[in-house]
């Protein structure tokens, strides 16, 4: 139950006089952490000092800090109840961001942000249509939010609302993130498009209007990937419409590629005619399920000219219906043109890798100039961890390694923390995850301190 009144009445008022509100928030400002921010209105001592700080004050007397600062993060607590509401109030206008994690109090959200210099972060449900009232979206789209978090994972009266119109009038929008609705792929990137679009940061997940991308699509898509700022694009790619010639299609991809800066991932609803181009993204990941190894070959061969890429993810590269020899030599192409490119982190999830021929890709293992690889749940064999074990005696760049959901026993462990007494330069980190719910087939204690012996931080989550 929230607290009466009374528990929330202001201490003894101070005769001193507190800095004016501008002066005072000024200061608050600088702090970014909430632990020296409240440390702060403690040290003020009484409300009159610490002035229109004050129902912040008493906000943290009940909640958590970092749900206050530095961005206010509107809940169903916060917002259900008058005695925590009240203090809300009194403090929203202060902010110049404010996160907003509960929605079916539009007509409050719309009363206190809606003409406020105040600007939102979405991560809200749509409230369902039977609580949800018939102007809620007319006022939704009035409110100034920034960043949209959208997801609709449960409630099937939701999947039909024509979402994808009203996020359209979202003017100052600058990220989205959407999932679980029948979206209008094309209304979306014709918004994403608009020469006043702010928007730099795409993550559509899950279904889509349309059963093909069509060429206006594709159209838009590239008007608003060719900008010079966009950040990320995350999507899932569906067939291409009969009437889009190959042409456009590598134009669409080559657009994909040059891009995003930060992130760029991609999977795909069919076979795709894959094609990929020299990358200006920092982070790529690929879904690979539908891929085959040609196309890991290609891949492969724009790394090294593909400076801006740092980090690689791969996952579902899975081997099971294809020539095992061709995947594993596209593998070994990728760790050569790796040893020869400016990325130093490779994530492979679930790809398999324990189908390939490890004799094979162990010499380009000790050749890679990795600091990270993560090889997850890749049904790894006893042989084939030896021989990762083995390549990492002779590699020297890689520092940290990750092999969780793999079957692993104690003496594999020992053999990858004992790859230390031959490396000049140390491997740093192991981290490791059961795959299966059964006992460990190692003993964690003894594993850490084998670790703490080779100077190896051995990570172990259950």
């Amino acid at each position: 139950m929230p607290p009466t009144p009374s528990q929330l009445a202001p201490g003894t008022i101070n005769s001193q006089r507190p800095p004016p509100p501008t002066i005072l928030f000024k200061i608050a400002f600088y702090f970014d952490d909430a632990a020296t921010f409240f440390s702060f209105l403690e040290a003020l001592g009484s409300a009159e000092l610490r002035g229109p700080l004050e129902p912040l004050w008493r906000l943290g007397q009940f909640h958590d800090h970092p749900s206050l600062w530095p961005v206010l993060r509107l809940s169903e607590t916060l917002l259900r109840y008058s005695v925590y509401r009240d203090l809300v109030e009194a403090i929203v206008q202060f902010y110049p961001l404010v996160s907003v994690s509960w929605a079916q109090d539009i007509d409050w959200l719309h009363q206190h942000l809606a003409c406020s210099p105040t600007t939102i972060k979405w991560f809200a449900c749509i409230p369902p249509s039977r609580i949800r009232p018939v102007d809620w979206f007319t006022k939704w789209v009035q409110l100034p939010i920034v960043k949209m978090d959208l997801d609709n994972v449960s409630d099937l009266s939701l999947m039909h609302t024509p979402v994808d119109e009203f996020l359209t009038q979202f003017a100052n929008l600058t990220s989205l993130r959407i999932h679980g609705f029948n979206l209008s792929l094309e209304c979306l990137f014709e918004f994403a498009a608009r020469p006043s679009s702010k928007l730099v940061e795409l993550d559509i997940q899950g279904g889509g209007a349309e059963d093909t991308m069509t060429t206006l699509m594709l159209d838009y898509a590239m008007q608003w990937t060719g900008r010079q700022n966009i950040r990320t694009f995350r999507f899932r790619l569906f067939p291409f419409d009969m009437s889009v010639n190959p042409a456009l299609q590598e134009a669409f991809y080559a657009a994909l590629c040059s891009g995003p800066k930060d992130e760029l991932q991609l999977s795909f609803t069919y076979c795709p005619s894959f094609y990929i181009a020299p990358l200006s993204v920092s982070y790529l990941k690929l879904d690979g399920s539908l891929l085959d190894a040609t196309d890991l070959v290609r891949l492969a061969n724009v790394l090294p000219h593909s400076p801006a890429l740092k980090r690689l993810r791969l996952a579902h590269f899975n081997s099971e219906y294809l020539i095992n020899a061709a995947f594993t030599m596209a593998f070994a192409r990728l760790f050569e043109r790796q040893a020869k490119s400016g990325v130093t982190t490779l994530f492979c999830i679930n790809c398999s890798l324990g189908r390939l021929d490890w004799t094979k890709l162990k010499p380009f293992l000790e050749r890679c100039t990795l600091h990270t690889i993560a090889l997850v749940s890749l049904d790894l064999t006893r042989i084939q961890v030896a021989q990762i074990a083995q390549a990492l005696q002779s590699n020297n760049t890689i520092r940290r390694i990750n092999l969780a959901e793999n079957d692993l026993v104690q003496s594999d462990l020992a053999a990858l923390l004992d790859c230390n007494l031959h490396r000049h330069v140390p491997l740093e980190m192991l981290r490791i995850r059961l795959a299966k719910v059964h006992r460990p087939a190692y003993n964690r204690t003894e594993v850490v301190a084998l670790g703490i012996v080779r100077g190896v931080n051995v990570t172990i989550s259950a």
